[in-house]
This record gives C-alpha cells, sequence and structure tokens, in this order.
C-alpha cells in the first residue's frame, strides 16, 4: 500500500544510514535512522505504518514534537483507513475481515447491505454494504470494511469510533444531523 520507497540514488550508507530489507529506510520506535540525529517518516521510513500521505504527514508531526521535546515516548498510529478508489469504493480500518474470520473466538463480525438506509436508498446505491467487526468479550468496535459510493466518508466515523473504543451500543447514544450517513448508523443494530 502506498509508495514504494526511492532511496536508490542517496548513497545513504555513506550518512551511515542502514537500509531495511524491504528498501526502506531502518527506523527506531521514534522513527530515529541508525545515523545520528537523522529521521525518516513517510514512504521512505520503513516502519510498521501504511505508506500514505496523512501517515506521512502525522510521522513528521511526531518528528517535531521529539525534536522540541513535547514528547519522548514512542510513536502511537492511530487507526489508519484507507480506500480503493473505484465505483463504488471500498474502504477498510482497523481489525480486518480476514483476520476476523480466522479468530471468530475473539471477533464478531455484523455484515449488512446498506441499500435500505435513507442516504444510498436516495443515491440508489442497491450494492452499498458494512462488516462490522467487535470484541466478542466486550463489543467494542475494532474493525470495518465498506462497499459503497461514499465509503471514503463513512469510514471516517468507523475510525473515530475505534479509536475512541466505542460500542455498538454507543450508537445509540448520539444524535447527528438527518438525513446523512452519520443519522444512517442507528440502523446498523436495530
Amino acid at each position: 500500500m502506498g509508495r514504494p520507497a526511492n532511496v536508490a540514488d542517496l548513497d545513504l550508507s555513506a550518512a551511515g544510514i542502514e537500509l531495511a530489507d524491504h528498501g526502506g529506510v531502518k527506523v527506531n520506535e521514534h522513527l530515529q535512522t541508525t545515523a545520528e540525529n537523522v529521521y525518516a517518516v513517510g514512504d521512505v521510513a520503513a516502519s510498521p505504518a501504511p505508506k500514505l500521505t496523512p501517515v506521512a504527514g502525522f510521522e513528521g508531526q511526531y518528528v517535531v514534537d521529539v525534536l522540541t521535546g513535547r514528547t519522548t515516548a514512542a510513536i502511537v498510529y492511530p487507526p489508519t483507513p484507507h480506500t480503493v478508489f473505484a465505483g463504488p469504493e471500498l474502504s477498510q480500518v482497523g481489525v480486518s475481515l480476514d483476520q476476523a474470520q480466522a479468530a471468530p473466538e475473539q471477533y464478531r463480525v455484523v455484515t449488512q447491505k446498506l441499500g435500505n438506509w435513507y442516504t444510498y436508498n436516495r443515491i440508489q446505491d442497491k450494492t452499498a454494504q458494512v462488516s462490522v467487526i467487535t470484541n466478542q468479550n466486550d463489543g467494542v468496535i475494532v474493525g470495518a470494511v465498506v462497499l459503497a459510493t461514499d465509503a471514503e466518508e463513512l469510514i471516517n466515523y468507523f475510525t473515530e469510533m475505534i479509536a475512541e473504543k466505542h460500542t455498538t451500543d454507543d450508537l445509540k447514544k448520539w444524535i447527528p444531523v438527518y438525513p446523512s450517513v452519520a443519522s444512517d448508523l442507528s440502523y446498523l443494530y436495530e
């Protein structure tokens, strides 16, 4: 996912910077390279995060915070959604369907067609569907997959729910603007 690191012509070894096995710049949990006072972020860093533009910005801000003394903690990545922009879009965040299906004792998957939701009925998207992945033990939302027109919008709500450790019951405790995709979320667990 993202772009491959383009470091072939940089002669990084002359600066004491090592490459990871797959070609990116080797970094530690603070995004420091093997050369003192040199950091790497974004596509070039061999970090565990997906190589996406918003991740590069997040990593860049983290390095600024390290360099200015605002943090000494290791980087912690928030849930990071990604989307395949096609017709319809396919978006995913958190625990994947494959991961959840491989561990049914740990995860519950609820898949629902969205064509009857107000938003998707209005725009005639009959193929729309969402799979929501929750922890079996506490109902906390840990993943979501959306196949729909504007899936990139709906997945952002799930990203926030995962980051804030919301349960499916929490969906019943808020009143969003109507009509909107957000207001449609209440249909998930009726």
